[in-house]
């Protein structure tokens, strides 16, 4: 492994510890850079210590400072991870016929142990990788390359670690909606090119369904000109509260002000507002996702879509087809009121390559299980589509 690939593999770990994924989904990172780390020795005991000590610094010493830091219980249990690989090290060495053992870095046990005291001292379960059902996830954003662009880089959404709650799925964020702030902020940040649509820079963005608020803020960051985060009133609390996080520490942190994000209740199959299609702040794009699993929403999602739509917009919507029909039962509800919809193919091998390149195209987490995730995009007309 290069220097180049170990630091690369050093920052996809530190992704995922912050966006709080469970440990198990990247224990073959761990394992991966403690047993093949580039660095300046060749000795393999003094190169395991000092990927211990990258680790510590890169990862839980500098997320020890920040606001919002990761609950005790997780930072445990991905301390105790590093510990059970250098004790399969050893095993696996002992095998081979070395007689030396790795020896697990002081200061690294001593964190653990410490975390391991207070945790218990506070509430005695240490079973759970987080206990809160409230919990602040955080999404590093791709570096900015380019010269002029914004400096904020990283975003921090309260989350629901259980599937429902109050009655609503919008407490969390989902594989689509993580899915679309991903190809969005790594094309338009790492690409040569802006091929990829929909291109957000410049434009006035709407979101249905925003949930906790992870792709309007992405939208937000990657230079939109205006952004509405839209859903329910059990939904609007909560995203507001993260949008108001967001702004608050991109200015505390020193980085340009992040674009305001404008927050909604907008219930679907009801008015739209003036205030967001009028003509001094017209919509260009609707973004949307994980928002077809519900039938008895289909028809009232079609009449927002459709409302908004006449008045200029195009809509780009990620699913995960979980329920064939039920697709298929929006599909033909948008065609009925003669929307064109088209199939974006460039998200669709995108997203085939990510799988395929595992952790290395793949900047954030995204649950098991979703290969069936796809983009549509949908307009009045032929000729609307393809200008975004």
């Amino acid at each position: 492994m290069t220097i180049e690939e170990s630091t690369d593999l050093l920052a996809a770990i530190r992704r995922r510890y912050l966006q709080l994924a469970p440990i198990r989904s990247y224990a073959h990172l761990l394992q991966m850079y403690l047993s093949s780390s580039s660095t300046p020795c060749a000795d393999t005991f003094e190169r395991v210590s000092l990927a211990q000590q990258f680790l510590m610094k890169a990862v839980i010493d500098a997320s020890e400072s920040m606001v919002n830091r990761p609950p005790r219980s997780y930072t445990s249990k991905f301390v105790k991870r590093i510990i059970e690989i250098i004790e399969e090290l050893n095993r696996t060495a002992t095998l081979g016929g070395e007689s030396q053992d790795i020896a697990v870095e002081d200061a690294l046990m001593e964190r653990f142990c410490a975390l391991t005291l207070s945790h218990e001292a506070a509430n005695g379960n240490m079973d759970n990788e987080v206990d809160d059902r409230d919990v602040v996830r955080k999404y590093e954003l791709p570096p900015d390359k380019s010269s002029n662009g914004p400096s904020y880089q990283t975003i921090a959404l309260t989350e629901d670690f259980g599937m429902t709650r109050d009655g609503t799925t919008g407490l969390r964020s989902w594989t689509g909606g993580i899915a679309l702030s991903e190809y969005l902020a790594t094309w338009q940040r790492r690409s040569a090119t802006l091929s990829a649509q929909p291109n957000v820079a410049g434009k006035s963005v709407l979101e249905l369904g925003a949930g906790c608020g992870l792709l309007a803020l992405t939208c937000a960051a990657l230079g939109a000109k205006r952004v509405v985060a839209t859903d329910t009133t059990r939904v609007v609390s909560r995203l507001r509260k993260n949008v108001e996080m967001n702004l608050e520490s991109s200015l505390h942190n020193g980085g340009s002000k992040m674009p305001v994000t404008e927050v909604a209740i907008l219930n679907w199959g009801e008015a739209i507002p003036p205030t967001l299609v009028g003509h001094n702040d017209a919509i260009d794009l609707i973004l949307a996702t994980d928002v077809i699993f519900d039938p008895t929403l289909i028809s009232p999602l079609v009449v927002t879509l459709d409302s908004i739509i006449q008045c200029g917009a195009e809509a780009f919507i990620v699913s995960t087809v979980r329920n064939s029909a039920t697709y298929e039962r929006f599909l033909d509800g948008t065609r009925e009121r003669g929307l064109i919809v088209e199939v974006v193919k460039e998200f669709s091998d995108w997203w085939k390559d990510r799988e395929r390149k595992g952790h290395e195209g793949q900047w954030w987490y995204c649950e098991e299980g979703t290969s069936d995730l796809e983009m549509i995009r949908i307009g009045k007309d032929v000729s609307s589509l393809g200008t975004s």
